[in-house]
């Protein structure tokens, strides 16, 4: 008796704890969210103005939104913050595989209740040329928007000028007569991706006022005339790419502008129809990558390159170069892309210039 009197305290204890326990059932559920049920439904109604051939959104009727395929919720809130619908068949485009990936239909306003999702990618799909939605711009949560080969047309939105928190917005490959709002306030904008879509004019002024901008990428949009000194604006550009278009001229001194461009690590202007000779300024530049290749450049490569310590690669292929590589010029990967017809480097051969006038193979 006295041994079952000394064992009670302890048992009631855990009894109450045994209770707690029941009455709690989620304790766990900061590592494992269960979705809020409004979103839960905003996101169905999403779904529902989709077309889905391959049934990429078959796990979009399970209980828990956390766990459909694509969607991420925050852990701690349970919010939905990320929806990643990108065609997994992306890399297909010559095949039926890439349009059996491809979700279609219409983007449905439902979008805007949830409230604190930051990541929205939507690329290589396929949307039929309709216009990209005015209430986009109204998911004011956004910090990251991927919409590339998903065959928008139409304008940007006016609506994108809300888009305040928005880092990396991506709209290669559209069908659209590009142009930001004048009232964007995307200043917070890194990364920056147009490529191949159309402009036909020089390069928009609008372009720099996206002072944040790290990674600019407009490649094959039909910019014409000469590189705009407004490039100067851009201080923090790590990246800036501009191939593949009919820009024609010099190569502007604000290019190889060390104090203003010393974090410009690629820049690649092949491919255009740039002139004169390669600038001595460009050895201002800490460029790893630098391409300027298939140009009209004439004259020798000037020697103040060699003044860029980090120079990874050198493109100056398929221009009108003469004379020899400088032999100051060092490089982290010892390969140098230099075919001209009057100028080679190693580790190519005599072979590679179709005249021997002035070759050099070091």
């Amino acid at each position: 008796m006295d041994l079952m009197l000394k064992l009670r305290p302890s048992f009631f204890f855990s009894f109450l704890i045994f209770i707690f326990l029941l009455q709690k059932p989620n304790l766990g559920s900061a590592s494992s969210p269960k979705c809020i049920s409004t979103e839960r439904q905003a996101l169905l109604t999403f779904k529902q103005s989709l077309t889905d051939p391959s049934g990429r959104l078959s796990s979009w009727s399970r209980p828990d939104c956390c766990k459909w395929r694509g969607v991420c919720c925050d852990r701690r809130t349970s919010y939905v913050i990320k929806i990643d619908l990108r065609n997994p068949n992306q890399t297909l485009r010559r095949n039926g595989e890439f349009r059996n990936g491809s979700l279609g239909g219409k983007i449905h306003p439902s979008l805007t209740r949830l409230k604190f999702l930051s990541y929205l990618d939507l690329s290589s799909n396929d949307f039929n040329f309709t216009e990209i939605p005015e209430f986009v711009g109204h998911i004011v949560s956004l910090r990251y928007l991927n919409l590339s080969f998903s065959s928008f047309s139409g304008e940007v939105p006016a609506s994108f000028g809300n888009l305040s928190k928005l880092e990396s917005l991506d709209l290669y490959a559209q069908t659209l007569p590009l142009s930001l709002p004048s009232s964007a306030n995307l200043k917070l904008l890194e990364v920056l991706d147009l490529s191949r879509n159309y402009f036909y004019s020089p390069t928009p002024n609008w372009l720099f006022d996206l002072t944040s901008l790290r990674k600019l990428f407009l490649q094959l949009v039909r910019l014409q005339g000469s590189i705009s000194p407004g490039f100067k604006k851009l201080k923090l550009l790590e990246t800036l790419d501009l191939s593949k278009n009919e820009l024609s001229g010099e190569i502007p001194a604000v290019l190889g502008d060390l104090p203003r461009l010393k974090n410009l690590h690629i820049l690649d202007l092949s491919e255009n129809k740039l002139s004169g000779s390669v600038p001595k300024c460009m050895g201002n530049l800490t460029a790893i990558t630098l391409d300027l290749s298939r140009n009209r450049f004439s004259g020798a490569i000037p020697q103040s390159l060699a003044a860029i310590s980090s120079l990874h690669t050198l493109n100056v292929s398929y221009n009108k170069l003469e004379g020899s590589i400088p032999k100051q010029l060092k490089f982290k990967d010892p390969s140098i892309y230099a075919g001209n017809e009057l100028l080679c480097g190693k580790p190519l051969s005599k072979k590679c210039a179709r005249k021997q006038q002035d070759v050099v193979v070091n």
